[in-house]
């Protein structure tokens, strides 16, 4: 994943999951998180690729 594609991934993942669908009170989640960057990039990660994803580019994110 590209710059760019990170930081909309980053900016997505700074709004509240209850602004992209899901219900209020629940924080970001690794299968919510996956079901976003599916979403957006209309790519499949399995949710260990995306807690590797989300974990190589932490300071990115």
């Amino acid at each position: 994943m590209g710059a760019e594609l990170r930081e909309r991934l980053k900016a997505a993942l700074e709004r509240s999951p209850l602004v992209h669908g899901w219900d209020e009170g629940q924080g970001w989640t690794l299968v919510g998180s996956k079901a976003l960057i599916g979403r957006m990039f209309h790519v499949g990660y399995t949710v260990q690729g995306v807690w590797k994803l989300l974990r190589r580019h932490r300071s990115a994110l």
